[in-house]
């Protein structure tokens, strides 16, 4: 009966109690009715949930999607909060229905469920105090009637405790938000016969920290599709390769599989990009981090030696020689300790220089800008060829403002545009800037002083 949600909704109108919430939307049915038809992501608007104005407390600043439990990471609950909400749950679900499931309810909307999941899941499996049958339905219950996302995350988390085959569903919906993707995913590992087969479905259906967040679930699998598609394209997301870089080039085992005669074209083209991103480094495990970094930068030079040809390859290998140089006065060459020998950083710093200066790399860069300058709409791809064009111009010496400037006055409500161009710009290009500036931006307007939005939009 209690597994009936509707029988249950019911059952608490009839005895007199109102929801804990207004009449806002179901989260559940938000993502269901915004679910992308290509199977990634979600459609326009899918992104903002119902309960997006109470979360940002009526101001326009807010976390992307996922990127609160993502980089926060939580911070556990004292055992007075674990206890009360525990006496909470226990009482909520002896009940079945009415008041005990509006002051739990309540209470798991005032703080981060990350902070507490784990606490009350650890005793109810070591207590084994509470309804199984009971405790089903309170967590069916919240992921598809709660317009909050704390309680649905907690319902989510609830549901990874049980083996129910069917709640897969439930998982790979919800996990298409990237707000709930690190809960799916803890739940797709404790229920499915296969986990790594679900978590890396999970995975190809988001793309920014829920992309980033399952594929560290996958850093132990030994499936070897997978792992061929943690080197291709599972490090691919719209936050940062940075973060999850290492993980794939160590999991998927880059050095052996850069260690043959020719790699395909996607394990070439994965390896620049896993290489460069450990290069640049960031927030997670860099190149200081990768053992195998010294041999796999061998061998992927090696390779690029007869088979560079992209732009991406091009600015791959520039990154890669930044990451070799020394700076006398601030930048010194990586670790000696780590593999990277002064002989070894000197010979590939040699060979990305016989890459990078070959006679065909600036036609095939200005073709490239030219090619995209005068197009009012670029899709991902063409953007992503200009800007890609723009990066090895500055390292070629080839100058670029002509180009950010067509592109500038053509679309002058481009933010990016305006740092290209002044990035670019000499100093006889200065007093021009200045004066299109004061014509085509709204500088009373901008000059608004401090206040509690992000900056973000056409507006700004």
């Amino acid at each position: 009966f209690f597994k009936d949600i509707g029988q249950l909704a019911k059952l608490w109108r009839w005895f007199g109690v109102d929801w804990p919430w207004s009449s806002r939307q179901p989260i559940w049915q938000h993502i269901k009715e915004h679910l992308h038809p290509s199977g990634v992501g979600l459609t326009e608007g899918g992104e903002k949930l119902p309960d997006e104005v109470l979360v940002t407390a009526g101001t326009a600043l807010s976390f992307a999607p996922g990127a609160f439990d993502g980089i926060w990471g939580g911070g556990r609950a004292d055992d007075i909060e674990s206890n009360k909400l525990y006496e909470a749950l226990l009482e909520a679900v002896s009940q079945g229905f009415g008041p005990s499931w509006a002051k739990l309810y309540e209470m798991l909307t005032e703080r981060s469920t990350l902070d507490y999941a784990d606490d009350i899941i650890e005793r109810i499996v070591e207590k084994r105090d509470v309804s199984a049958s009971g405790l089903y339905a309170l967590a069916r219950f919240l992921v598809e009637r709660a317009p909050d996302r704390e309680p649905v995350k907690f319902g989510i988390a609830l549901l990874g405790i049980f083996r129910h085959l069917d709640d897969r569903d439930i998982f790979m919906t919800l996990g298409r938000h990237d707000e709930f993707t690190l809960y799916c995913a803890v739940a797709l590992s404790r229920t499915q016969s296969d986990p790594d087969i679900a978590l890396w479905e999970l995975a190809q259906t988001v793309q920014g920290w829920g992309r980033v967040q399952v594929v560290e679930r996958l850093a132990e699998t030994e499936n070897e599709q997978i792992k061929r598609w943690l080197l291709r394209d599972g490090f691919k997301n719209t936050i940062m390769y940075q973060y999850v870089a290492c993980t794939c080039a160590v999991t998927g085992g880059l050095l052996e599989e850069l260690d043959c005669e020719a790699p395909d074209d996607e394990l070439l083209d994965g390896a620049c990009e896993l290489l460069a991103a450990l290069a640049a480094g960031g927030p997670a495990d860099d190149m200081d981090d990768y053992k195998d970094g010294p041999e796999a930068t061998d061998k992927l030079l090696h390779h690029l030696t007869s088979r560079a040809s992209k732009l991406e390859h091009f600015c791959a290998v520039a990154q890669l020689r930044l990451f070799l140089q020394a700076d006398e006065n601030t930048k010194p060459r990586p670790d000696e300790e780590l593999g990277w020998s002064p002989e070894l950083c000197r010979s590939l710093e040699s060979r990305c220089d016989e890459i990078l200066y070959r006679s065909w790399w600036p036609e095939q860069v200005r073709a490239a800008l030219e090619a995209s300058v005068n197009v009012d709409e670029l899709d991902e791809g063409q953007e992503q060829q200009f800007l890609l064009a723009a990066r090895a111009a500055k390292v070629l010496r080839l100058p670029t403002f002509r180009h950010h400037w067509r592109r500038l006055r053509r679309k002058p409500m481009i933010g990016t545009r305006w740092y290209l161009a002044i990035d670019n710009m000499g100093p006889n290009d200065v007093d021009k800037m200045v004066s299109f500036a004061e014509r085509r931006l709204a500088l009373d307007e901008i000059a608004s002083g401090p206040a509690e939005v992000l900056g973000l939009g056409q507006q700004y």
